[in-house]
């Protein structure tokens, strides 16, 4: 890319490949540039793979191995407790 000075504030872009050109106003951008910075400190810090697996069991149904495993560790507390009621 290239850019040619038009005015202070204004800018052409050449694409050398394309062979393609813009116009561009420099204050535009960087009122753009300074929105979108603006906008992305408002999204706070990145969710690691932790806090999301903790958020996908909060919020989605276990099916399979997941609820095979809650069910037996029921059956065996369960049975446990009773186990222990007969002593």
């Amino acid at each position: 890319m290239k850019y040619f000075k038009v005015d202070e504030d204004k800018f052409i872009e050449y694409n050398e490949e394309t062979k393609q050109a813009q116009v561009y106003s420099k204050s535009d951008l960087q009122k753009q540039l300074a929105f979108n910075q603006a906008q992305l400190t408002q999204l706070g810090s990145p969710s690691t793979d932790k806090d999301l697996l903790a958020w996908a069991k909060e919020n989605y149904p276990y099916k399979g191995e997941t609820q095979s495993r809650e069910l037996i560790t029921k059956q065996i507390t369960d049975l446990i407790s009773k186990l222990e009621g007969m002593k």
